[in-house]
């Protein structure tokens, strides 16, 4: 079943007249179903005006398209594995990307109709991504492909504290807006994360060499640009959460290297289940408790008390 919302004011209940062959010819959203909470519809027989409920079971299917970078590739990377551990049933998991790519570049490449960089797609639960070929690699050519539940959006991690960076969100956002096939489908805003105090990315003197200042700065813009935007239903704080793993050891390059970047900015495997886990947390509402990362090879590396600390880094943010 596909995410509903309530239509109109629920009326007082009809009963169904006893002497009508009832035609139900309308249904009315009474409680929205979510990937959580089942919903409910009232059927409303065209003959006699009497309606009675039905139960719509909580959805067991995800459809969520990102647009954005490698961080978003980062943040993905188990999703699918995770979701199944969670009890959804079916998935659709779109990664539409470009390296490094910003807010202005997706919107200047939408106005085009031209290429992203990559853009894959995974269906089976499993580590297999179905890379699309060239000319089917476009915005356009993703939203049309599947009636997304969610489309995440993201700025490039260099300029994700730098508020006058996202000049082009509302543009990008009315164009994904108006070309969606799901007229229910939610816009999140995928939070990142600071760089590593080690870190010898070229954009990191822009926030002094500094991690927290970094940090400090993407949660300000967060804060005051991306949470006040009524477009987003919400926001996804990987950027949180990979700050509460670090915890207090955020000047220990062992540790760092080992569990948090691979290069100062790119996550490592333990991070990016971390991240994984704040997505599926963020976007289905879901308890963690059931993930043991053991259903599949590519995530027995964490050990059970790292992912119960990890869970407790994705709840805490």
């Amino acid at each position: 079943p596909e995410e509903t919302i309530p239509e109109e004011t629920a009326p007082e209940p009809v009963e169904l007249s006893p002497n009508c062959d009832h035609l139900f010819t309308k249904r009315i959203v009474l409680e929205q179903v979510t990937t959580k909470e089942d919903g409910k519809v009232a059927n409303v027989c065209g003959k006699c005006g009497g309606w009675q409920e039905e139960v719509l079971k909580a959805v067991k299917s995800l459809k969520i398209l990102a647009i954005g970078n490698s961080f978003s590739n980062n943040a993905m990377t188990y999703l699918p594995i995770i979701a199944k551990e969670l009890g959804i049933e079916e998935i659709v998991i779109g990664k539409l990307y470009r390296g490094s790519c910003t807010v202005e570049r997706h919107w200047t490449d939408a106005q085009k109709g031209a290429d992203c960089e990559s853009f894959q797609v995974n269906t089976t639960f499993d580590a297999d991504w179905t890379t699309y070929p060239a000319g089917q690699r476009s915005l356009i050519y993703a939203l049309k492909l599947c009636d997304w539940d969610i489309i995440t959006f993201q700025q490039a991690s260099g300029t994700s504290g730098v508020a006058s960076s996202l000049t082009y969100l509302q543009d990008l956002i009315d164009f994904v807006d108006a070309n969606k096939t799901n007229p229910n489908a939610k816009f999140y805003w995928h939070m990142t994360w600071a760089y590593s105090q080690f870190s010898t990315h070229g954009s990191f003197p822009t926030y002094n060499k500094d991690q927290m200042t970094m940090y400090n700065a993407i949660i300000d813009v967060t804060k005051n640009n991306i949470a006040t935007n009524a477009s987003f239903a919400g926001i996804i704080p990987a950027g949180t959460a990979v700050q509460n793993y670090r915890d207090k050891q955020l000047n220990d390059s062992t540790i760092e290297s080992k569990f948090i970047t691979t290069d100062g900015y790119h996550l490592q495997t333990y991070s990016q289940l971390l991240v994984t886990l704040t997505w599926l947390r963020t976007l289905t509402g879901l308890s963690l408790d059931d993930v043991t990362c053991t259903s599949h090879t590519n995530v027995k590396f964490v050990k059970d008390y790292q992912l119960a600390y990890i869970k407790k880094a994705a709840e805490a943010a």
